[in-house]
């Protein structure tokens, strides 16, 4: 009777709170993702060098230390709510909830401090960039709205509108910011010659979403590639992985022959390309944001040394 009653005492306590490891919250921020942002923070910083002759290396690291965190913030909510919604099961891409690696208010916990780190940035940002206070907390207000109401809140990612968001917040906002804060004054000049990278930074969550649409379509979750369907959405990758190199080749045309310096990537792309028409999409993402970060700072080098 004792060994019973100890058994069900036992079988009732709660599950044990997973420990927190470095390693484990470091992965589940999806640090392979990051390049993403350093690109679009160089890219951004290189066209206020190149219109404007700005660049105050304290302020690059500032601007790194504050637009990476957002990110990682992003990324930990978007699986934060993925698990709540219960998008997220064992054939899911990310399983740092799902299998126990963490748990949910740890993965809260790490979102809160990434904004939190961001924070101080942000204020050590505002005592040495030109930029105006009102435009500084304007622009970073956009980017962490954009992190944060991807999967939460309204939850743009859930209703097909997860790539709107994510384009506007990785291209015209970062981009803008980094600009900014170098020049001290907003501009729209740099946003056309951010075009290219910035298409790249659609194919990475195109592609992401092309290879979880039966995970999606299990989940009720609603994306650009399930409302297109597999062909079209295979097609669709292509155009976004391909078209940047056709606007550097205009550019190189038309303005400077530099600009071709980004075609040095083109393997990379007819790799991805082959990736996707074997079928073969787990590491589809991951390698196309690789694509996206030698293809943009390929890009960058042009702009600077044209």
């Amino acid at each position: 009777n004792a060994n019973f009653r100890m058994s069900t005492t036992s079988s009732r306590e709660p599950p044990r709170r997973p420990v927190l490891t470095a390693r484990h919250a470091f992965l589940a921020m999806r640090p392979w993702s990051f390049p993403v942002t350093v690109s679009s923070v160089a890219l951004g910083v290189a066209l206020a060098y190149r219109l404007e002759g700005a660049l105050d290396w304290r302020v690059l690291l500032l601007t790194l230390l504050i637009t990476v965190p957002v990110h990682a913030a992003g990324n930990l909510l978007n699986t934060y709510f993925d698990f709540k919604r219960g998008c997220d099961g064992h054939g899911s891409s990310d399983l740092t909830l799902v299998n126990g690696q963490l748990a949910p208010a740890q993965v809260f916990n790490l979102a809160v401090g990434c904004l939190a780190v961001s924070a101080v940035a942000m204020a050590l940002l505002a005592a040495c960039s030109p930029l105006p206070l009102a435009s500084l907390l304007a622009i970073y207000a956009l980017g962490v709205l954009g992190a944060v109401t991807y999967t939460g809140g309204p939850g743009f990612k859930y209703v097909a509108l997860g790539d709107v968001l994510i384009v506007l917040t990785f291209g015209p906002v970062l981009v803008l910011f980094a600009f900014a804060v170098q020049s001290g004054h907003v501009s729209l000049r740099p946003l056309l010659l951010a075009l290219p990278p910035t298409v790249h930074v659609e194919a990475v969550l195109h592609g992401n979403n092309l290879r979880d649409m039966k995970e999606d379509a299990r989940s009720g979750v609603r994306t650009l590639a399930l409302l297109l369907g597999r062909k079209g959405s295979e097609l669709l990758y292509a155009a976004l992985v391909l078209l940047p190199f056709a606007m550097v080749l205009a550019q190189a045309a038309t303005v400077a022959p530099t600009r071709a310096a980004a075609l040095v990537t083109l393997p990379l792309a007819a790799k991805l390309l082959a990736t996707v028409h074997k079928g073969v999409l787990v590491d589809l993402p991951r390698k196309t944001a690789g694509l996206q970060f030698a293809f943009g700072m390929t890009y960058v080098a042009s702009l600077v040394y044209a």
